[in-house]
């Protein structure tokens, strides 16, 4: 293509140039998605309200783990549910330990390392 240098001062071809450039923001794949927003109450609310929206809540995510897989390969589906099963594993491991058990494996932990590590001492003697 021969470009006169007339049309490039112009701004002619700068513009026709332009022309495939698309703007405005990035749209992905889940982006038309329906999303879950909460209802949003006053501060005087009865128990029983409470209970009715958790129970909603409950219901409303079980609709939506149908919909989070609507716009998404067989490997992204795949990949997602490992997230959450190691997730789950990870929750499951922290929970069934008690404070006092991992401050225990924290203390041998920190036992099992060299003195390399260790904090040297530090005071305001002999500083000057």
């Amino acid at each position: 293509m021969i470009i006169d240098s007339d049309l490039c001062k112009s701004g002619i071809l700068k513009s026709e140039e332009m022309e495939n450039i698309k703007r405005g923001k990035l749209k992905l794949k889940r982006g038309k998605l329906a999303k879950v927003t909460a209802s949003k109450k006053g501060y005087k609310t009865k128990k029983n309200d409470i209970q009715d929206s958790v129970i909603e809540n409950n219901k409303v995510g079980s609709d939506d783990s149908e919909i989070q897989y609507k716009g998404m390969t067989q490997a992204q589906i795949k990949h997602e549910e490992i997230q959450r099963k190691r997730e789950n594993d990870e929750i499951n491991k922290i929970a069934s330990k008690t404070y006092r058990q991992r401050v225990d494996e924290l203390n041998q932990y920190l036992g099992s390392l060299t003195e390399h590590h260790d904090i040297p001492r530090v005071s305001a003697a002999g500083n000057g």
